[in-house]
């Protein structure tokens, strides 16, 4: 996956979130407190209704999982936080100007910022901090605020649904690049 903004922009936000954490009495042993050493996210062992225990129990999950491991970790050290639905631009090549992309999901966390405070993204699954690659849908306390596809389908019993999300760039020559 591909890193938005420059590393110093990552390490400085990574500090503050750090340096904010700690100024509320909490001893960090890393860093950055919204890398979660879980193994990779792989598809398929949850479901929109797994919960946090069951998430550290198997210590497997998908995007949706590591956003709400990460807002529950923010919010239990007194920090803000959002579980933020929507489209990562991941094409498969790199380089086109139209793919079809999935659904993601991750984080936004009330930091401070020079005269206010400030809403920074940060992508757990992929342990970067969100940029251009992440479009947003919305935001909300979790998943249930915001699922990135919602409605009512009418239908015989038998029938298939199937949807996809096509995006294409507009504007810029190139997506930014690690």
């Amino acid at each position: 996956p591909r890193r938005a903004g420059p590393s110093g922009a990552r390490s400085a936000t990574s500090a503050m979130i750090a340096a904010t954490i700690s100024s509320r009495g909490v001893a960090l042993t890393t860093p950055t407190p919204i890398a979660v050493e879980v193994p990779a996210a792989i598809t398929g062992p949850t479901t929109v209704t797994t919960t946090l225990p069951e998430l550290l129990a198997t210590r497997e999950g998908v995007c949706q999982d590591f956003a709400h491991l990460a807002v529950a970790s923010l919010r239990a050290v007194g920090l803000a936080a959002r579980y933020v639905s929507g489209y990562l631009w991941a094409p498969a090549n790199g380089d086109e100007d139209s793919a079809e992309v999935e659904t993601h999901a991750w984080i936004e966390a009330l930091v401070p910022g020079e005269s206010e405070p400030v809403w920074v993204p940060a992508d757990p699954t992929n342990r970067t901090l969100g940029g251009e690659t992440h479009v947003k849908i919305g935001h909300g306390r979790a998943y249930a605020d915001v699922p990135p596809i919602k409605g009512v389908f009418r239908g015989a019993a038998g029938a298939d649904l199937s949807a996809s999300v096509k995006m294409t760039r507009t504007g810029a020559s190139s997506p930014p690049r690690a």
